[in-house]
């Protein structure tokens, strides 16, 4: 008589609707070991293998301990598989974070603590996940409130060695926190350091000495200057992903120092080649950081490329396309295959045009209708190719009393 092994759901407390278990069909443990079946004459090198490819990486650590129910060998293999216990997360409350931090020994651990879900005290998270600090591999945080000075507070206790990712993020609302607040005791950011995700928090940058990053988000983030997050973009070459919203430093307006970039081509400092990078997301920041990015960079794989952006007067608008004029061949390779040209327009002129691997999503209710036609016109000149060819799809969200006089210009379309 033979078992088989398939996977199957399996939820905390119950047996319906959750995230992923293994279960034994056929024969009982009894049975199966008078019968000596295939499933129990597996080497147990084997069966962990299995063991750790059915199970899902984000199974709780209550299915695990409800997988080392099936039978003996399944618990002995199961806790003996340190693998499986390295992602920790505080919604299975202190007692499984306990077991999962001694049954993980010496393997690199995936922290989560998420506020609406936790079922323990950050405090106590922390606490004990601080003593563990040196197998630390990616930390993710997300808090309810805006007070995010207490937590802080722990990440600036210790310099976690082999952090990989780092994931910080606190609610919406006015910010509760006093100052900028440095991470690992202002010391620079720990080496192997690959992602970094901040979100409505406030974090002291420069000490970080960030480099070498595969993904970088920053969200409504105070203290990070554009000098600052450029020399971040400058000092990771291979980076993958990068969104940019809503920076709140102190100098976003102006100008980058030129001891970062330079215009391309021009004598100092080259273009800095992003060979790596798929995904560019800028949305909220000024446009003078905007074109100074965008004439900066170089990314000859890039396949998607999404602005979100308020042009506010005409000198704007010619900040914004000069900027873009530096990404030409972007633009080009970007749209090439597009099949379609989609237009939304709805309430303050908040128009967003789609074509291919292109979003741009432009807010011109200030600027002057003329001028909001010449923009168009000279974005839909510079593709690289004709869009009178294109299908084009026209989404009206609201209509205003401006609304006939903005879709004029869609008739040279």
């Amino acid at each position: 008589m033979s078992g088989t092994i398939r996977r199957d759901t399996i939820a905390s407390g119950s047996n319906e609707g959750s995230t992923c278990n293994l279960q034994a069909q056929g024969p009982s443990p009894q049975e199966a070991k008078s019968s000596d079946s295939p499933i129990h004459r597996l080497p147990s090198e084997i069966l962990e293998e299995i063991v750790r490819y059915y199970v899902h990486p984000d199974t709780s650590l209550q299915g695990l301990v409800r997988l080392t129910l099936v039978c003996r060998r399944w618990k002995t293999v199961i806790e003996g598989t340190a693998l499986l216990w390295a992602t920790i997360n505080a919604a299975d409350g202190p007692s499984l974070v306990r077991k999962a931090l001694k049954m993980a020994k010496d393997v690199l651990l995936d922290l989560t603590f998420n506020e609406e879900t936790a079922q323990m005290t950050r405090r106590d998270f922390f606490t004990l996940i601080g003593e563990r600090t040196d197998r630390w591999k990616r930390l993710s945080v997300d808090l309810t409130s805006r007070k995010w000075d207490f937590v802080l507070e722990d990440l600036n206790k210790f310099i976690p060695p082999s952090l990989e990712a780092l994931h910080l993020a606190v609610g919406y609302g006015p910010p509760m926190g006093s100052d900028v607040v440095a991470l690992f005791g202002g010391n620079p950011a720990p080496p192997r350091l690959k992602e970094i995700s901040l979100l409505n928090i406030s974090i002291s940058f420069v000490p970080l000495q960030l480099g070498g990053l595969r993904s970088l988000v920053a969200y409504d983030v105070r203290g990070i200057t554009s000098t600052d997050m450029l020399n971040v973009i400058k000092a990771s070459p291979t980076i993958e992903y990068i969104r940019l919203e809503y920076l709140l430093g102190p100098s976003n307006d102006e100008t980058p120092s030129h001891q970062v970039f330079s215009r391309p081509g021009a004598s100092g400092n080259a273009t800095v080649q992003l060979s790596s990078l798929i995904c560019l997301f800028l949305s909220g920041i000024s446009v003078v950081f905007l074109k100074s990015l965008l004439s900066s960079i170089s990314a000859p794989h890039l396949k998607t490329l999404d602005i979100d952006c308020e042009l506010q007067d005409p000198s704007i608008a010619q900040l914004f396309l000069e900027g873009l004029h530096y990404q030409l061949s972007t633009l080009a390779r970007l749209t090439a295959n597009a099949e379609a040209f989609k237009v939304r327009l709805s309430s303050c002129a908040r128009y967003q045009l789609l074509i291919g691997g292109l979003n741009l999503t432009i807010y011109m209710d200030d600027l002057p209708l003329n001028n909001s036609n010449e923009t168009w016109d000279w974005i839909c000149n510079h593709l690289g190719r004709s869009l009178t060819k294109l299908p084009v799809h026209l989404d009206l969200a609201d209509w205003e009393p401006e609304t006939p006089s903005r879709l004029e210009w869609f008739t040279h379309w």
